[in-house]
């Protein structure tokens, strides 16, 4: 079908492309769209584009399916499309579609040619979250000083009030009250500092492996006999630049949110820990945009076998105030992004509903040593 130098052009490795008939069924694929979609070329041959396009992109591809058969598509842009690769997941692809004419004038075959934008569509979304975390820590940080200096002068004045008034006055109680309410409010404030990264932290070296199996010896006891907990340490030890109780604090939050996520149904936590020499190429890959350096970095996860999070969900999880929950505040995860970044480390989650959700946490090392 291909000729010289068409043939060439076909076969180039740089993109994907295919033909397909004009009712739609691929006739050739070369070797770049396989390794977009996972199959083999014999696997391909026979498919059509509906089959490998997400569900609800079908009806617009069969709209321009029809259009390229009339010789509308010679001169439109280039779109974006989400296809599903053999294995399931769902890869970002530039998408341009041709008909190709035969010799009475007639579309006789349609050429598609894609580009997977996988990548460069992840790293977009990282830059866009982190922008929006950075104006939104601006705007907390800024609340929570003002916020701050209100609950001192409140507090202050509690005190006072509370140093000229009689033990037995019946008001005692409404101040005491009060003053527990004050230091709920000191507390948010905290937590809103620590999301825009202006928290008090006595950052000392730590071994991280140390500081979570502490803290797992503690919440073995507190969580619901259904769910099992499990802390799988690298060999040997790490050391990272952190303040152990706000690490502490971040895994306490990730390990209830995930006991949560179980619910009634029991399941299983898992926490394991890795060193591992991370370069430029693997942090873009698995923490875009979130300016770390290369080299030793020791990462913590946090698994559950829980209800998992749609998309929407997991875009949110971060922004102060947003919550799942019937009672909470929605600060948890907020600080934890704060806490992290003050370390020199990040965050990041893969998620999927009914199948469960991690939390990866990654600091810089500043000493590994691995036993034998």
């Amino acid at each position: 079908m291909c000729e010289e130098p068409f043939r060439r052009f076909f076969d180039s490795p740089m993109m994907g492309m295919a033909i397909t008939s004009p009712e739609g069924c691929w006739r050739e694929v070369n070797d770049r769209i396989c390794q977009c979609f996972g199959y083999t070329r014999a696997e391909l041959l026979g498919k059509t584009w509906q089959e490998l396009t997400v569900p609800e992109e079908r009806i617009p591809e069969e709209a321009q399916f029809h259009r390229a058969l009339e010789g509308g598509l010679a001169e439109e842009r280039i779109r974006e499309k989400r296809y599903v690769r053999k294995d399931g997941t769902i890869f970002h692809a530039q998408h341009f579609t041709m008909g190709l004419l035969g010799a009475d004038g007639a579309v006789e075959s349609l050429l598609s040619v894609v580009q997977d934008i996988t990548h460069q569509k992840r790293t977009e979304e990282a830059l866009h979250q982190t922008h929006k975390l950075e104006g939104l820590g601006l705007l907390a940080g800024g609340i929570a000083h003002d916020f701050g200096n209100l609950i001192g002068s409140a507090l202050g004045h509690l005190e006072c009030a509370q140093m000229e008034m009689a033990e037995d006055s019946l008001a005692a109680p409404h101040l005491k009250r009060l003053g527990q309410t004050l230091d709920r409010a000191g507390e948010l404030t905290r937590h809103l500092l620590a999301y825009a990264g202006r928290g008090e932290m006595a950052t000392e070296a730590i071994d991280l492996n140390d500081t979570v199996r502490e803290l797992v010896n503690l919440l073995r006891v507190s969580l619901p006999p259904r769910v099992r907990l499990r802390f799988e340490p690298s060999s040997g030890f790490a050391l990272v630049e952190a303040d152990g109780s706000h690490v502490q604090r971040v895994v306490m939050n990730l390990v209830t949110n995930g006991a949560e996520a179980i619910g009634d149904q029991g399941g299983e936590l898992v926490l394991r820990s890795f060193v591992l020499d991370l370069d430029e190429e693997d942090l873009e890959r698995l923490f875009p945009a979130q300016n770390l350096t290369p080299g030793a970095h020791v990462l913590l996860e946090v698994s559950d076998t829980g209800c998992g999070m749609s998309p929407e969900i997991q875009s949110r999880i971060f922004d102060p105030f947003f919550t799942t929950k019937k009672e909470g505040r929605g600060l948890g995860l907020s600080a934890a992004i704060g806490i992290l970044q003050a370390s020199g480390g990040a965050l990041r989650v893969t998620s999927e509903p009914g199948r469960g959700t991690t939390f990866h946490l990654v600091f810089p090392a500043l000493q590994v040593t691995k036993t034998p």
